[in-house]
């Protein structure tokens, strides 16, 4: 079906084990490339064979402080450990560039790759700290939480930028004039720990512990539309996964259920169900043409889904 090519999407390849927890699964623009990492390793797959293209071991010994990006121009990417953010060669695992940032909680980067957002710092928790990854230099900060910031995910125009807290308090900023946009304010007990923006930063997806995927307007601070998700208990650390094309037309969200769920955005219509994992999936991409989407579930089972 021309408008609804998700009713046709099968199960294209079934990649090998990735038996420890994934913290990050990107792919690229051109749907070629797959990065997952887990806590001491990051894969490269070739998306369009299914095949591993390399791997390299992060050679952490503790998981906790630990987080892993990927620069979207895939040609490295960024660990924050120890308080020290570390730049390597995608491909390689070679140690490019390390500044240090002190310990933080939340790590976001700008879609030209050039600068890095980071939250929740040992030093000064309640700000975020922008630096040019160049030349690893902080130029700006941004203040205004009350507590320590824990969670940050900005726009693919680089233009806004979303931040929370533990106790549910989250901002938006203009990141062109670097001030808080004041409209938007997520009621309590309905954290943003799962959530995805779209390209000009009008509306974000918001995942919770309380089984509702959420699509709010930022300006207007109104839910336009809300999806109940069959949700089994409350998960630590994460909640639904969540994933949204850039455009924000497609909506990714899965279930306790075992299933991945993919909406429209603008008409809040279910399009699919796939189904095929057999445990509890906590992971979930897709591409930004939202013609690939992969999932990982807890027993290690990673899925790339497509038209066939």
């Amino acid at each position: 079906m021309k408008d609804n090519p998700y009713s046709l999407f099968k199960c294209l390849h079934i990649l090998q084990e990735h038996p420890e927890r994934i913290i990050c699964l990107t792919i690229s623009s051109d749907r070629q490339i797959l990065v997952s990492s887990c806590y001491d390793v990051i894969i490269v797959w070739d998306l369009s064979k299914g095949e591993l293209i390399c791997q390299s071991k992060h050679l952490h010994k503790y998981t906790i402080g630990f987080r892993v990006i990927v620069n979207p121009d895939f040609y490295t990417f960024i660990t924050d450990y120890g308080g020290w953010i570390e730049i390597s060669d995608l491909l390689t695992g070679e140690l490019v560039k390390r500044f240090k940032v002190g310990y933080s909680a939340a790590l976001a980067i700008s879609a030209d790759g050039k600068t890095l957002f980071v939250g929740g710092s040992q030093e000064d928790d309640k700000t975020i700290s922008i630096w040019d990854l160049s030349i690893g230099k902080l130029i700006h900060k941004l203040k205004g939480h009350t507590y320590r910031i824990n969670f940050l995910t900005i726009s693919p125009d680089g233009n806004t930028l979303i931040s929370q807290v533990h106790n549910y308090e989250t901002k938006v900023w203009d990141l062109q004039t670097y001030q808080e946009i004041p409209t938007f304010n997520i009621p309590r007990r309905q954290v943003i720990d799962s959530a995805a923006i779209n390209s000009n930063g009008k509306i974000i997806v918001s995942g919770s512990k309380d089984e509702c995927v959420r699509v709010w307007d930022l300006i207007t601070n109104q839910i336009i539309h809300s999806f109940d998700i069959k949700y089994a208990g409350v998960r630590f650390p994460e909640s639904i996964s969540t994933t949204m094309t850039p455009d924000g037309k497609i909506l990714v969200c899965t279930d306790s259920d075992n299933y991945i769920k993919v909406f429209n955005i603008e008409n809040g219509k279910e399009l699919c169900t796939l189904e095929g994992h057999s445990s509890e999936i906590r992971r979930v991409a897709i591409s930004p043409d939202g013609l690939k989407i992969v999932s990982w579930s807890e027993d290690g089972c990673m899925k790339v889904w497509g038209l066939p």
